[in-house]
Protein backbone atom coordinates (compact mmCIF):
# COMPACT_ATOMS: atom_id res chain seq x y z
CA UNK A 1 0.00 0.00 0.00
CA UNK A 2 1.33 3.40 -0.97
CA UNK A 3 0.54 5.47 2.16
CA UNK A 4 2.14 8.81 1.33
CA UNK A 5 4.67 10.55 -0.83
CA UNK A 6 6.97 13.38 0.08
CA UNK A 7 8.88 15.44 -2.39
CA UNK A 8 9.73 18.64 -4.16
CA UNK A 9 6.79 20.26 -5.95
CA UNK A 10 7.71 20.63 -9.60
CA UNK A 11 4.33 21.97 -10.72
CA UNK A 12 0.69 21.95 -9.67
CA UNK A 13 -2.68 22.68 -11.22
CA UNK A 14 -6.19 22.44 -9.72
CA UNK A 15 -6.34 18.78 -10.84
CA UNK A 16 -2.82 17.37 -10.52
CA UNK A 17 0.63 17.99 -9.10
CA UNK A 18 4.02 16.67 -10.09
CA UNK A 19 6.34 15.81 -7.19
CA UNK A 20 9.99 14.88 -7.55
CA UNK A 21 10.76 12.12 -5.08
CA UNK A 22 14.52 12.09 -5.53
CA UNK A 23 17.04 10.71 -8.00
CA UNK A 24 15.10 12.37 -10.80
CA UNK A 25 11.92 10.34 -10.21
CA UNK A 26 8.77 12.43 -10.59
CA UNK A 27 5.17 11.35 -10.00
CA UNK A 28 1.99 12.91 -11.30
CA UNK A 29 -0.60 12.89 -8.52
CA UNK A 30 -4.30 13.65 -8.98
CA UNK A 31 -5.39 16.19 -6.35
CA UNK A 32 -8.43 18.03 -4.99
CA UNK A 33 -8.91 21.79 -4.89
CA UNK A 34 -8.14 21.87 -1.16
CA UNK A 35 -4.86 20.07 -1.79
CA UNK A 36 -4.07 22.51 -4.62
CA UNK A 37 -4.60 25.39 -2.17
CA UNK A 38 -2.39 23.61 0.37
CA UNK A 39 0.43 23.27 -2.18
CA UNK A 40 0.47 26.95 -3.16
CA UNK A 41 3.70 28.71 -2.24
CA UNK A 42 5.27 25.49 -0.93
CA UNK A 43 8.43 24.01 -2.37
CA UNK A 44 7.99 20.56 -0.77
CA UNK A 45 4.99 18.61 0.46
CA UNK A 46 3.84 15.35 1.97
CA UNK A 47 0.63 13.95 0.45
CA UNK A 48 -1.38 11.00 1.74
CA UNK A 49 -2.02 8.77 -1.25
CA UNK A 50 -4.41 6.29 -2.74
CA UNK A 51 -3.32 4.09 -5.66
CA UNK A 52 -6.28 3.57 -7.99
CA UNK A 53 -5.95 0.58 -10.34
CA UNK A 54 -7.95 1.09 -13.52
CA UNK A 55 -9.51 -1.89 -15.26
CA UNK A 56 -11.18 -2.33 -18.61
CA UNK A 57 -13.41 -5.29 -17.87
CA UNK A 58 -11.07 -7.79 -16.22
CA UNK A 59 -7.93 -6.35 -17.80
CA UNK A 60 -5.53 -3.90 -16.13
CA UNK A 61 -5.55 -0.64 -18.09
CA UNK A 62 -3.41 1.63 -15.92
CA UNK A 63 -3.29 3.39 -12.60
CA UNK A 64 -3.57 6.82 -11.07
CA UNK A 65 -2.24 8.12 -7.79
CA UNK A 66 -4.54 10.41 -5.81
CA UNK A 67 -2.92 12.67 -3.22
CA UNK A 68 -4.47 14.50 -0.29
CA UNK A 69 -3.06 17.09 2.10
CA UNK A 70 -5.26 15.76 4.93
CA UNK A 71 -5.77 12.16 6.09
CA UNK A 72 -9.50 12.88 6.49
CA UNK A 73 -9.79 13.73 2.79
CA UNK A 74 -8.20 10.39 1.90
CA UNK A 75 -10.55 8.53 4.24
CA UNK A 76 -13.63 10.22 2.74
CA UNK A 77 -12.32 9.50 -0.76
CA UNK A 78 -12.03 5.79 0.01
CA UNK A 79 -15.49 5.78 1.64
CA UNK A 80 -16.94 7.30 -1.53
CA UNK A 81 -15.29 4.59 -3.64
CA UNK A 82 -17.27 2.02 -1.66
CA UNK A 83 -20.52 3.59 -2.87
CA UNK A 84 -21.88 1.78 -5.92
CA UNK A 85 -21.51 3.85 -9.08
CA UNK A 86 -18.90 6.29 -7.73
CA UNK A 87 -15.49 6.09 -9.34
CA UNK A 88 -12.25 7.78 -8.39
CA UNK A 89 -12.71 10.92 -10.48
CA UNK A 90 -16.31 11.41 -9.28
CA UNK A 91 -15.15 10.96 -5.67
CA UNK A 92 -12.53 13.66 -6.22
CA UNK A 93 -15.17 16.00 -7.68
CA UNK A 94 -17.40 15.35 -4.68
CA UNK A 95 -14.60 16.33 -2.31
CA UNK A 96 -14.33 19.57 -4.30
CA UNK A 97 -18.07 20.29 -4.17
CA UNK A 98 -19.24 19.14 -0.72
CA UNK A 99 -18.06 19.63 2.84
CA UNK A 100 -16.86 16.66 4.88
CA UNK A 101 -20.06 16.67 6.94
CA UNK A 102 -22.26 16.77 3.81
CA UNK A 103 -20.42 13.77 2.36
CA UNK A 104 -20.65 11.77 5.59
CA UNK A 105 -24.33 12.59 6.02
CA UNK A 106 -25.10 11.60 2.40
CA UNK A 107 -23.26 8.28 2.72
CA UNK A 108 -24.74 7.36 6.11
CA UNK A 109 -28.31 8.29 5.10
CA UNK A 110 -27.88 6.72 1.63
CA UNK A 111 -28.89 10.06 0.10
CA UNK A 112 -28.60 9.11 -3.56
CA UNK A 113 -29.82 12.51 -4.75
CA UNK A 114 -26.90 14.34 -3.12
CA UNK A 115 -24.38 11.70 -4.15
CA UNK A 116 -25.58 11.51 -7.76
CA UNK A 117 -25.98 15.29 -8.10
CA UNK A 118 -22.24 15.88 -8.54
CA UNK A 119 -21.06 15.75 -12.11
Amino acid sequence: MLAYIKGKIISSTPTYAILELGNGLGLEVQITLSTFDFLKEKSEALLFTYLHIKKDGQMFSGYEIYGFSEVEDKMLFTMLLDVSGIGANTARLMLNALSHSEIRRAILSEDERTLSGIK
